[in-house]
């Protein structure tokens, strides 16, 4: 799923959130670290507040650059 994001958006995350309770063991993250692809920060949140931050990220990408928004579809990430 990471490569597939990857491929779409171009470029590789700045910031990797997980949620649900898998996301804080300790074990999994040191297993994911040791592969290139989540080299970025893993932060933890809860479902409801990873939901509300992506929302507030996009709507302020679309507020900052009105085209974010047509690339938002493009990438199919719409609901």
């Amino acid at each position: 799923m990471v490569d597939e994001v990857i491929a779409k958006v171009g470029e590789r995350p700045e910031l990797i959130y997980f949620t649900g309770g898998m996301s804080r063991s300790k074990q999994l993250i040191a297993e994911l670290q040791k592969n290139e692809l989540f080299l970025a920060p893993i932060s933890h949140l809860d479902s409801l507040s990873a939901v509300g931050h992506g929302l507030g990220l996009i709507a302020q990408g679309m507020t900052e650059n009105p085209t974010s928004a047509a690339r938002y579809l493009e990438l199919g990430l719409q609901s």
